[in-house]
């Protein structure tokens, strides 16, 4: 038998990133973003991949929260 759940509230959330004045702005978080997800991906990190990772961090917003202006972020990543 196989259980999934899945977290209805982001099925009726837009992306708040899709907001932004231009497409530009908003490939820069949705770049951001998937690139912070692979990297957190992997199954051992480097330092550069570390580095990285908390640059990017910051760049989205949640090196202080796991909820930033775009990104929420938890046991699974999130882009609003």
């Amino acid at each position: 038998m196989r259980l999934a759940s899945f977290n209805v509230e982001n099925l009726f959330d837009r992306a708040k990133a899709m907001n932004l004045e231009t497409w530009a702005d908003c490939r820069v978080v949705l770049d951001r973003f998937a690139e912070l997800e692979k990297l957190l991906g992997q199954v051992t990190y480097s330092d550069a991949d570390k580095a990285r990772m908390a640059t990017l961090i910051i760049e989205l917003g949640i090196e202080k929260t796991d909820t930033g202006p775009f990104v929420i972020f938890g046991a699974i990543g999130a882009i609003f």
